[in-house]
């Protein structure tokens, strides 16, 4: 389950994504990361780019699985509350 409040987007399974104008925050437990998004003409549409996942932890490194697991999440959670996400 997603639940969308402002800028924030709470999932049950432990992830949480916040959105601004530019980029967007992923964070789960022991785990955030930044990613370049951008508002498109439609109403409730965006797109993000895969290779803009860049981790703000430190000594995080993430695998080509990792990856494909948090665009799953970004894709799952943004259609689950009516927004279209093109991931490119």
């Amino acid at each position: 389950m997603f639940v969308l409040r402002k800028n924030t987007l709470e999932s049950d399974e432990g992830f949480t994504i916040q959105f601004g104008r530019d980029s967007l925050h992923y964070s789960r437990p022991g785990l955030t990361l930044r990613l370049n998004h951008e508002m498109l003409p439609r109403p409730k549409s965006l797109a993000i780019w895969r290779d803009s996942i860049t981790s703000l932890n430190p000594d995080a490194l993430l695998s080509s699985g990792d990856s494909e697991r948090i665009v799953d999440d970004l894709v799952r959670a943004f259609h689950a509350v009516g927004y279209d996400l093109t991931v490119i």
